[in-house]
């Protein structure tokens, strides 16, 4: 806190009344001391990073709420404190390669406040798969990460799945078929995978029907002629397999009443997927809200259950408590950035209204583990071993131990 802050009466009487921490909005505050956000940018050149105040402080400020004081209270930033969480530590993470089939996670690197969906996943043998890859902006970063697990090779994906029309789902793959010349000889797909409904509803029918959709539309179902892979618009009960990697389509936008499209969202007209790796169930829920909620516990209730599950939507909330404990996963996978993490829309935690908060409570109450990728990318080998998923244990003070990077 700044010690112009310090000597303010009314900060005495907070912490009289045993309240622990205060976001203050920029009434009679000078510029540089305004606060906004309960995390903080540093800037170091062209680098980017987030310092959360968790960290400094050493404050959980989803468990200990009106219960536990910061641990650190008067803590400062080091002099010497070194960060890992920048642009350029994102955009080239040290992938680890594994004997046995893995999955990897990578966060967002362009909008480092926003929000991605990308997943790879390399079989024991070096085959590929993608889910999504995020906005076009994090096409190198995707490309890559797609090289170092190919051994320095250009790299060839056997499937390419996109499971709903957002630029931090499709970006990446549209990026590749608009500038092919750009990207010729970096990357081979084989096949690309959606189930897109047809043009009319993201022309005219959506609620965010508009030319960014339909054009995304037409780059996707001209991939054959620009990134020479064959487009397949798969179906509810398709499977498509990478070398003992079974993708299961679970619910696809096709099952919705023609009364509901004008209703529905881009983030309803997603594809949920089911990956088998091992024995091991894997859902992948990418943006689905109300209407595919609605769907998968109408339709799909008893084909649910997973033992790791895909957060829906960053965090957002739109998935019901009664999806997730029919999925009964004990792990969750969150792809969010910063702002979503903690919910802030500028004006302090929660601000933001996504929902994010809500659902980091639902997983507490659950006792799950949440892995996050929000500050690196992260693998794991598949099927994902009992450490892997073990749920973060708090300790004495109330804090939980670091996550093990890598799933290790």
């Amino acid at each position: 806190m700044p010690e112009e802050l310090r000597s303010i009466s009314i900060i005495d009487f907070y912490r009289h009344i045993g309240c622990d921490v205060l976001q203050f909005g920029n009434y009679e505050l000078l510029p540089e001391e305004r606060i906004t956000y309960p995390f903080r940018y540093i800037y170091e050149g062209t680098e980017k990073s987030t310092e959360v105040v968790e960290q400094i402080l050493g404050y959980d400020f989803l468990r200990g709420d009106f219960e536990l004081s910061p641990s650190f209270c008067d803590a400062a930033i080091p002099e010497d404190y070194t960060f890992e969480y920048t642009t350029s530590s994102l955009r080239s993470p040290r992938l680890p390669i594994y004997d046995s089939d893995a999955m990897y996670m990578l966060p967002v690197t362009s909008h480092l406040d926003w929000n991605i969906m990308s997943f790879i996943f390399r079989t024991s043998d070096g085959r590929l798969a993608v889910i999504d890859g995020g906005h076009p902006e994090e096409t190198e970063a995707m490309l890559g990460a797609l090289t170092q697990l190919s051994g320095g090779e250009t790299p060839i994906v056997d499937v390419w799945f996109v499971t709903h029309l957002h630029s931090d789902h499709y970006g990446v793959l549209t990026e590749l078929c608009s500038d092919s010349g750009k990207y010729s000889g970096r990357v081979k797909v084989k096949k690309l995978c959606h189930a897109l409904l047809p043009r009319e509803f993201y022309s005219d029918i959506s609620r965010e029907r508009g030319s960014v959709p339909a054009g995304a539309w037409d780059v996707l179902n001209n991939a054959a002629a620009t990134l020479g892979c064959e487009v397949v618009r798969l179906a509810e009960g398709d499977s498509v397999s990478v070398c003992g990697l079974d993708f299961y389509v679970l619910h696809t936008p096709d099952c919705v009443e023609a009364g509901l499209l004008p209703k529905m969202n881009m983030n309803d007209s997603s594809m949920v997927l089911r990956l088998t790796a091992g024995g091991q169930r894997l859902l992948f829920l990418s943006d689905g809200e109300w209407i595919c909620n609605r769907q998968l516990l109408g339709k799909h209730r008893d084909e649910l259950a997973a033992d790791v599950v895909q957060i829906a939507h960053h965090g957002c909330g739109n998935v019901s408590d009664e999806c997730y404990a029919a999925i009964g996963a004990k792990v969750y996978l969150m792809q969010a950035g910063n702002r979503f993490y903690y919910s802030d829309g500028g004006e302090g935690l929660n601000s933001h209204n996504t929902g994010m908060i809500r659902t980091r409570r639902l997983l507490c109450r659950l006792g799950v583990k949440e892995i996050c990728d929000r500050n690196r990318a992260l693998g794991f080998a598949l099927p994902m071993s009992e450490t892997q998923t073990r749920r973060a244990i708090p300790t004495e003070d109330g804090r939980l131990r670091q996550a093990h990077r890598y799933g290790r």
